[in-house]
């Protein structure tokens, strides 16, 4: 019984989820903005009091404080077919957000300056839900005959977003070089829920049962601390500028977190109608332990400088993750009733776990003069997703993902000098795609055997769409 439970539960939670999420560059701060003050690796030359990489700040008298917003952001999200042909699954937000504030004294006794950011990254927010109520065939005609009345219902929420507070300065090396250090104290927050219930009405005259049921209910909400560290150089060679900086692995500080699962089968044919299945499967745990990784990563980037304007292209590498567990549940009782052993499987069941593929994203970028004391920007970057279902072991676990497709990012803007100060003002705009994106659920063809679930494929058409307007002010 305890094989039977396993296989049911493991069926109920091999929904593909949908999820920073999968991305690393999703934010306009990094080696791949330009309309955010010092997001470079190679230069300066943009009025910022904070950069990217931090031996940028060597020799340089900073103080001032800066403040960057997302004025307005509008994003759409539409999965076409998710839940079965002609049932997308859309989300839709619209936010106003505040990305980045810093500030930076120059430290004459020591000759140097240090530098403070807080930066706060909206990962993704993606609510979506559909549903089917319809008559049709779904239960076997042995104890059903004809259509039966059905009703699918499935919802799901992603939440995630990631906040940094960070001290930098640096200092010469020699006449072209210089270095730096980022020390910055990390936090991770997301809440992944995940609904679905499916119910067919038997007919009657053969079994003595009216409903069968399949209902499965999985919330995450938790918190994650870590520490990370970015070194970085630079070189200037006239109009050349060169920049190259590490990001390490993030140190984990601690984390806790809740997790909420509730299942219910009733009345499920899988052998013969005189014997239908049924079980509950119900847990809440809080205080569990959070572990929250990020990768090792090398950016490079290189400037030149053309007649007042310049040219500028910068690449990252992010490296693999191998399968972890972001929490892991207590072996405490989950399928009831209890066998004396079904809870030894709650952990693999229950786990929420993380994965990733090494990624390369690249940017380039150009600014240029459009009259005195203004300045115009263009640049241009990849953000590819770092998922692959092939790293995973097995299916049992949840990954809290939802954004399995490529971005694309361009934004334009241009900043103007006003006294000791500066304005910078933009836009964003970003487009995904997913040819082959894995169905959540499959309403075309739910049956006892796939528990009301239907049979995924990867059908569904992912499309991301996001407009924003930026806004930086500087005070020198």
């Amino acid at each position: 019984m305890a094989r039977i439970y396993l296989l049911l539960v493991c069926s109920l939670y091999s929904v593909c989820t949908l999820a920073q999420d999968t991305h690393y560059w999703n934010s306009q701060y990094g080696p791949g903005g330009f309309l955010t003050p010092g997001a470079v690796i190679a230069a300066t030359g943009d009025s910022g009091v904070y950069y990217y990489n931090p031996a940028l700040l060597a020799g340089e008298r900073i103080s001032g404080i800066s403040v960057n917003a997302v004025l307005y952001q509008t994003q759409l999200i539409h999965i076409k077919d998710g839940a079965g042909k002609g049932l997308g699954l859309k989300s839709r937000s619209n936010a106003s957000v505040p990305n980045m504030l810093a500030g930076g004294r120059y430290l004459k006794p020591l000759k140097l300056s240090i530098v403070w950011a807080l930066i706060h990254t909206p990962g993704i927010r993606y609510v979506a839900s559909q549903r089917r109520d319809d008559k049709f065939q779904v239960l076997e005609e042995e104890y059903s005959p004809g259509t039966e009345f059905f009703v699918g219902q499935f919802v799901e929420e992603n939440r995630a977003s990631e906040t940094r507070a960070q001290l930098a300065t640096g200092f010469k090396l020699g006449e072209r070089w210089s270095a730096g250090l980022t020390v910055g104290a990390n936090v991770y927050a997301q809440r992944y829920s995940q609904d679905y219930v499916g119910r067919a009405f038997v007919n009657p005259g053969v079994v003595n049962f009216d409903l069968v049921t399949a209902d499965a209910s999985y919330v995450v909400d938790y918190r994650h601390y870590g520490l990370k560290f970015r070194p970085g150089v630079a070189y200037d060679n006239g109009a050349h500028h060169l920049g190259l900086t590490v990001n390490l692995p993030l140190l984990h500080l601690g984390g806790n977190g809740t997790l909420v699962s509730d299942n219910l089968v009733q009345n499920l044919v899988l052998t013969t109608p005189d014997s239908p299945l049924g079980f509950m499967a119900n847990t809440r745990q809080e205080k569990l332990p959070v572990r929250w990784k990020t990768p090792f990563s090398i950016a490079a980037g290189y400037l030149v400088e053309l007649s007042g304007k310049q040219l500028y292209v910068s690449a990252e590498y992010f490296g693999r993750v191998r399968e972890y567990n972001i929490i892991t549940p207590r072996d405490e009782y989950f399928i009831r009733p209890d066998t004396g052993t079904s809870n030894l499987f709650t952990r693999d069941l229950l786990r929420l776990k993380d994965a990733r593929k090494g990624v390369t994203n690249v940017s380039v970028g150009m600014s240029f003069p459009v009259q005195a004391k203004m300045t115009g920007y263009v640049s241009a970057r990849t953000d590819f997703s770092f998922y692959d279902a092939a790293l995973f072991k097995d299916d049992s676990g949840i990954p809290p993902y939802t954004a399995m497709w490529n971005n694309f990012h361009l934004q334009f803007g241009a900043n103007r000098w006003v006294k000791k100060s500066n304005i910078r003002a933009g836009v964003v705009l970003s487009y995904g795609m997913n040819n082959k994106y894995r169905q959540a659920v499959n309403y075309d063809n739910p049956t006892e055997q796939n528990l009301l679930q239907g049979d995924m494929a990867d059908v569904g058409r992912a499309r991301h769409i996001m407009a924003g307007v930026l806004l930086c002010y500087t005070h020198h």
